[in-house]
């Protein structure tokens, strides 16, 4: 058999074919427009028939399971939703979709902000910054719920309470201390005050004290010069009575008397008398109170 020659024949048939008969242009048409390309291959390539039915028969089958195959109605995404996450915390999410043969991968996922990344054929949302985020899949047309999830720094947090009780403690501290010290002064006020006022109050009652003995003095004074006064003219009134029952009687002699001694005297300056607390009567009173004369004045 003469291949080459029957190589050259088939060469020269496809020199004088149009394009679109071309075996070249037949395949690109199967791949990129089946339907066309079929129609071609049987029309006008040359390929053996068992070939040509092979081909007819793949085309046909995913043409049927095309149409057969079931499409993607619905899907729900769940979880929990309640809990306050860390950041970086991996976050199941479980997936429900209708038909249940359907699939859908990490890519369908969509965010507002961290990641859905895939692990041993379970969904986990993650992210590294605290925020609220919301998280849904879509796929086919399809869209699926919205979960919210609420991310937190705890580690940040924590450290903000710490520095937060810190302070408060130190502030308490601080009010407590100025209360105390305001505590102090405000007893030590007090106690000054109260001293001061125990002191003006033992002062006027020591000047009470003073003019109540000098008040009293003065009335001891005015009491004793009274009585004096009182004295005087109870003498004065006797000296008035005498001196006018003299007047009425004869003139006697008087006498001086000592009151220490027992003799009466005719002068005041007798040697034998003490003039310091002698004092005046008649000769006749002396006489009857039993003095006798001095042997130096008679």
């Amino acid at each position: 058999m003469d291949y080459n020659g029957g190589t050259e024949n088939q060469n020269s048939g496809n020199r004088h074919k149009k394009w679109y008969q071309k075996t070249g242009w037949i395949i690109l048409w199967l791949i990129l427009f089946f339907p066309v390309g079929i129609f071609l291959m049987w029309r006008y390539a040359n390929w053996k028939k068992p070939v040509k039915i092979v081909i007819s028969a793949v085309f046909a089958f995913l043409i049927y399971s095309g149409f057969t195959a079931s499409k993607l109605e619905s899907i729900n995404i769940q979880a929990d939703t309640e809990t306050v996450y860390n950041i970086n915390e991996q976050i199941q999410i479980k997936q429900v979709v209708q038909p249940d043969n359907q699939t859908i991968t990490a890519t369908a996922y969509k965010t507002t902000g961290g990641k859905v990344k895939s692990s041993d054929n379970k969904m986990f949302f993650t992210n590294d910054e605290p925020g609220t985020y919301e998280v849904y899949a879509e796929a086919s047309g399809i869209k699926s719920n919205i979960l919210t999830f609420k991310i937190e720094d705890k580690t940040a947090i924590l450290k903000e309470k710490a520095k937060k009780e810190a302070a408060a403690a130190k502030k308490k501290a601080k009010e407590e201390a100025a209360a105390k010290k305001a505590e102090e002064e405000r007893l030590a006020a007090e106690a000054e005050a109260k001293k001061k006022a125990e002191e003006e109050a033992a002062a006027k009652k020591e000047e009470e004290r003073i003019a109540a003995e000098a008040a009293a003095k003065k009335a001891e004074e005015e009491r004793i010069a009274a009585e004096a006064a009182a004295q005087q003219a109870e003498q004065e009134r006797i000296a008035s009575e005498q001196a006018a029952a003299q007047a009425q009687q004869p003139q006697e002699q008087m006498v001086w008397i000592s009151a220490t001694g027992s003799k009466y005297h005719s002068y005041s300056s007798c040697g034998n008398m003490n003039p310091d607390n002698a004092y005046q009567m008649t000769q006749a009173e002396a006489e009857a109170s039993g003095y006798g004369r001095c042997k130096k004045c008679y």
